[in-house]
């Protein structure tokens, strides 16, 4: 089964470097060093929502990602007294 479909509000896809660049031109180098995207100069959606389709009694489970900001896990131990 595929994943959901994307959805979110609509921008022209504009990667620096490549084509004619805009104000909103998206700055990433090593994606224009490969060409750019296929969709260079596009209306596509941002991808920042999840597009779900409920169905009465059946249906998928939405995955959904959360970025936190969390600590590093670490343990600070202290030098030994003990000569």
């Amino acid at each position: 089964m595929p994943p959901p479909a994307c959805a979110g509000a609509q921008h022209t896809v504009d990667v620096a470097g490549v084509g004619s660049d805009g104000a909103d031109a998206t700055v990433n180098p090593s994606f224009a060093d490969a060409g750019g995207s296929p969709y260079e100069g596009l209306q596509m959606p941002l991808c920042d929502m999840r597009l779900v389709t409920v169905n009465n009694l059946r249906s998928i489970a939405p995955s959904f990602s959360f970025f936190t900001d969390v600590p590093q896990p670490g343990r600070i131990l202290a030098p030994s007294s003990r000569t």
